[in-house]
């Protein structure tokens, strides 16, 4: 996931998605407004990359990933638990 925190717009900086293996662009977003979020899979199969942020502003984005293991409930336990 990616959110937007950019209080100004920007040029470029543009999303794109494609498949790994062709090269094959499945997707591109520009993700410019203000608290916007992109959420996207990430697999061996697929490649993404932002492409080059342009002109006077900057862009400042929060970037997160998302897991299936170890599950919240079992990591906490753990981190109690002292392991």
């Amino acid at each position: 996931m990616s959110v937007n925190l950019s209080p100004q717009p920007y040029g470029g900086g543009v999303f794109q998605l494609r498949e790994a293996a062709s090269g094959k662009m499945l997707t591109e977003v520009a993700n410019i407004g203000l608290g916007d979020a992109t959420l996207f899979r990430i697999g061996e199969d697929l490649a993404h990359r932002i492409t080059d942020v342009s002109g006077p502003n900057a862009k400042t984005a929060f970037a997160g990933w998302f897991r299936a293991q170890p599950d919240y409930r079992s990591m906490l336990a753990d981190i109690r638990s002292g392991i």
